[in-house]
């Protein structure tokens, strides 16, 4: 038992080193309070290796621990290391499954197409109670381009992708309970500098129908 008392203690320690800067996120919806530690610091950022502690307002002590390899994200100086919750980039609370349960997104990195940032996606387990690490919402957030669009009233994901100036794509996904993710529709945006072709794919009683409508640049993108 001993020998393993070293690498133990140098764990802690290193542990110890690399998350030096501490902030609170106040505010957050359903009764969370969160603390963020983070290895790096300067005055406008943080990034780097980090912990999330995800604690309850009802329920004493912390709820729940995770870790990203990379949390980035903006800060203003003077503000005693407290961040509200409307005002920060590290994590996200929604319903991203449509299962009336609410569901938690942690910043990890800037993977995502042309760099944008890119979230963990954790589904809440109600048998377990506790969040759960969804791979599929996971994915789906670093093949496109940045965070998914919620949208309540239709339960849809919607995810956008672009290839260089002239080409924009929206794909949306149904969530299937227990089967995962469906694509359902894509609309597709291409330009040669004067015409908008608008390209929309739906799937519908099993079969996917196309629809191309055309329109002037000017008209399209109107303010």
């Amino acid at each position: 038992m001993a020998k393993w008392f070293p690498f133990l203690l140098y764990i802690t320690v290193s542990n110890a080193l690399w998350a030096q800067h501490t902030f609170l996120i106040t505010q957050a919806p359903h009764n969370y309070a969160v603390k963020v530690k983070v290895e790096k610091c300067t005055e406008s950022n943080c990034h780097g290796k980090g912990t999330i502690e995800l604690m309850s307002s009802v329920k004493k002590g912390v709820s729940q621990v995770f870790t990203s390899k990379n949390i980035d994200f903006d800060i203003v100086r003077g503000k005693n290391n407290v961040i509200k919750y409307d005002q920060q980039q590290v994590l996200k609370f929604d319903d991203f499954n449509f299962d009336n349960q609410t569901d938690l997104a942690i910043r990890n990195g800037n993977n995502g197409s042309y760099g944008a940032p890119t979230y963990d996606i954790y589904v809440f387990n109600s048998t377990k109670q506790r969040f759960v690490k969804s791979e599929e919402l996971t994915d789906l957030v670093v093949d496109n381009l940045g965070m998914f669009e919620v949208n309540h009233a239709r339960k849809r994901l919607i995810c956008k992708e672009k290839s260089g100036c002239c080409l924009l794509l929206k794909t949306e996904y149904e969530v299937v309970f227990r089967k995962g993710l469906k694509k359902v529709r894509e609309v597709e945006e291409t330009s040669d500098g004067e015409t908008v072709k608008v390209t929309t794919r739906e799937l519908r009683n099993g079969q996917w129908v196309s629809n191309l409508k055309k329109y002037k640049v000017a008209d399209y993108y109107k303010p």
